[in-house]
């Protein structure tokens, strides 16, 4: 496993345990080395004599990306390259000139995938993605490492979603229609907990609640993990996934939280 690990103070891309090359100290220097810095992972792959490699892809790609893939690919390394979510151009925002200039690189190098990727492996149905035949599989959890929620009675119906959100997880949809279930004369006693960071979508959660005045059902908890989320699933009535994957393009998807979800 190749990953960015903290060793004293400094950042390293390591394989295993073994350290690679230095990214330097401060997090802005590590994600702008880790752009481009490629050159020891391609030798470590090569003198090990990988017959294969897979990468998660999380929307990095440059052209010293494109370098590393056609190294491996010279050196007769199969790779594999998973893409989480296709597509995927609307989860990002592009405020800025940089992150501007950073997507236009992106969408020049996705294109070249073709000449040095194997199989683009995906949890959606695809038979290729950008000219790349697809392996398909399912998102899965290992579920003995889930523990199973213990209900809690009560008289409430609680909703809870689990994520760090984003536009497409649509949870304002729901706060919608509890807000049009009260201002249509409902009586029950219903709730909605919110778990995770939601910071990118706060402010449009927020006018919903107040349009309807039900702060008092919508609780934001914030960021959430392990045992902390407990206490939330054991009160839960109804867990809440993506409602709102057509605002990112998406027709079909299998999320990872709607699985975790049916594995408490």
């Amino acid at each position: 496993l190749c990953h960015i690990k903290r060793i004293g103070n400094k950042f390293f891309f390591v394989i295993g345990e073994f350290p690679i090359c230095s990214l330097g100290k401060s997090d802005r220097i590590v994600h702008s080395k880790s752009r481009y810095k490629y050159k020891e992972i391609a030798d470590y792959i090569i003198q090990n004599h990988f017959d294969f490699i897979y990468i998660r892809y999380i929307h990095n790609g440059t052209p010293f990306f494109l370098r590393f893939l056609k190294t491996l690919k010279d050196n007769k390394v199969r790779i594999l390259l998973e893409i989480p979510t296709w597509p995927y151009d609307l989860e990002f925002k592009y405020s800025t000139l940089g992150s501007r200039f950073l997507s236009f690189v992106e969408k020049w190098t996705r294109k070249r995938f073709a000449k040095y990727v194997d199989r683009i492996v995906t949890v959606q149905n695809f038979d290729t993605i950008l000219n790349v035949p697809t392996i398909k599989i399912s998102n899965a959890v290992e579920i003995s490492s889930v523990p199973l929620r213990k209900p809690v009675p009560h008289q409430r119906i609680v909703f809870l979603g689990v994520a760090n959100l984003g536009i497409w997880h649509g949870y304002d949809r729901l706060i919608e229609g509890i807000g049009l279930y009260y201002e249509n004369g409902g009586k029950k006693d219903i709730h909605f907990y919110i778990v995770g960071n939601i910071d990118s979508v706060l402010d449009d959660y927020m006018k919903v609640v107040n349009k309807y005045n039900i702060s008092k059902r919508i609780h934001i908890e914030g960021p959430k993990a392990g045992i902390e989320l407990d206490p939330y699933f054991d009160m839960a009535d109804m867990a809440v996934g993506v409602l709102a994957g057509h605002r990112k393009g998406l027709t079909d998807a299998k999320p990872l939280k709607c699985v975790e979800y049916a594995a408490r």
